[in-house]
């Protein structure tokens, strides 16, 4: 929480292959170890930073499906 910390976290993940499914197993696990860990009142903050990560990480790893653009639909 010291903002000292500048990684590149787009990067270090990318080649993982990551689905939908990690990141709330990662969720799952990260919640028990910190209600294990810590008093709720510290874990609340954390947690909520995590899902923050989590969410940020899933958009910009995980692409969207568009749908298929018909040939009236192609820009000019």
């Amino acid at each position: 929480m010291t903002g000292t910390h500048h990684g590149q976290p787009m990067q270090v993940h990318a080649h993982l292959g990551l689905g939908t499914a990690q990141f709330a197993r990662w969720l799952a696990l990260f919640e028990e170890a910190s209600a294990a860990c810590l008093p709720p009142a510290g874990a609340a903050p954390l947690m909520e930073r995590a899902r923050r990560i989590a969410a940020s990480l899933e958009v910009g790893l995980i692409p969207l499906p568009l749908p298929q653009r018909t040939r009236q639909e192609s820009p000019a």
